[in-house]
């Protein structure tokens, strides 16, 4: 399917790029824009900014679930393994460390959670972090989604980033220029937190533009790696990334305020793969059957009860069959 742009836009552009300086393929960092305004005209990159403003997270940064999300993802455990560690790392630094990996989950919280529709839970973040979506997107960048495998990603890659360097200062005044420009075409105002937005941006746009430079064995990052580092953020942004989160993540249930049944979700399943209980009534996903006491006053005939858990009421836990559309 082909994309049509506003032509007024596509007009302004060239003006627009005088100030980036020279040596830059125009066509391309025009195409960047382009792709920026695609989003904003469908009023994805809005509500994508709009999670961002709002957001709650959705395991509080005190709990020792929290703690325990980077054992959950390999890629920050190979990350540490290789020296790549959150005391020789800064949440503050330009520079691509363990941080700049773990922003990056939260970024893809957010794009979850547009992607559902509703704010994230404890099981979506575990499945982010657990799943290979990071790896995918680091071998295939604005490809990502057509990586099959990512058997290929080896321990080099953490000793190749730290060899990464800017090609002259001419290349990353254009990487600060062009993030200037895009945010500006982002907003009509810049406050506070559009400001956090913007340096957390550019700290995934950093980290993109050195992975384009590995992924082609080089060590200097040039214009091409810059513009396809905004290529892939704006790719991710407009992809439903939920196919490629780890789903055995959830090992709940659905149950049903109506009929008092519940459903055991597959390995291949997550809650919002449905909307209601056949027989009619609402749905509403527990970790366990243990928790489901906690919605008593929703069901209908009864609360649930140990002896359901105990499996003596089968009939039971057929009744919940779930439509899926």
């Amino acid at each position: 399917m082909a994309l049509m742009y506003n032509k007024g836009y596509v007009k302004s552009i060239r003006g627009e790029l005088e100030d980036l300086g020279t040596g830059f393929d125009f066509e391309s960092v025009r195409n960047v824009i382009l792709d920026l305004g695609y989003l904003k005209n469908k009023g994805i990159y809005e509500e994508f900014f709009d999670i961002y403003k709002n957001w709650e997270d959705p395991i509080s940064v005190l709990t020792s679930a929290y703690n325990r999300l980077p054992s959950t993802s390999s890629l920050l455990q190979r990350a540490m393994s290789n020296n790549l560690t959150p005391e020789k790392s800064s949440i503050f630094s330009g520079s691509v460390d363990y941080f700049s990996l773990h922003q990056f989950y939260r970024f893809l919280e957010r794009v979850y959670s547009m992607n559902l529709g509703r704010g994230l839970h404890e099981e979506d973040v575990k499945a982010i972090f657990s799943s290979n979506i990071l790896e995918k997107i680091i071998l295939g960048l604005e490809n990502f989604d057509r990586v099959n495998s990512t058997n290929n990603f080896d321990d080099s890659f953490f000793h190749d980033i730290k060899e990464v360097k800017w090609t002259d200062k001419h290349t990353e005044r254009f990487f600060d220029k062009l993030h200037d420009l895009l945010i500006s075409k982002s907003f009509n105002e810049i406050g506070s937190i559009e400001i956090t937005f913007k340096r957390e941006l550019k700290r995934i746009a950093k980290f993109l533009a050195v992975c384009s430079t590995v992924n082609k064995n080089k060590t200097y990052i040039t214009t091409i790696d810059v513009i396809n580092a905004y290529k892939t953020i704006f790719k991710i942004i407009k992809t439903d990334i939920s196919p490629m989160v780890n789903k055995k993540e959830y090992k709940g249930f659905l149950i049903c305020s109506k009929c008092n049944g519940y459903y055991s979700l597959e390995d291949d399943e997550i809650p919002d793969d449905f909307t209601h209980c056949r027989c009619g009534g609402t749905i509403t996903y527990v970790p366990s059957l243990e928790d489901a006491v906690y919605y008593e006053k929703t069901f209908k005939i009864r609360t649930i009860n140990k002896k359901l858990i105990a499996g003596t009421l089968t009939s039971l836990a057929v009744a919940l069959v779930l439509m899926n559309f």
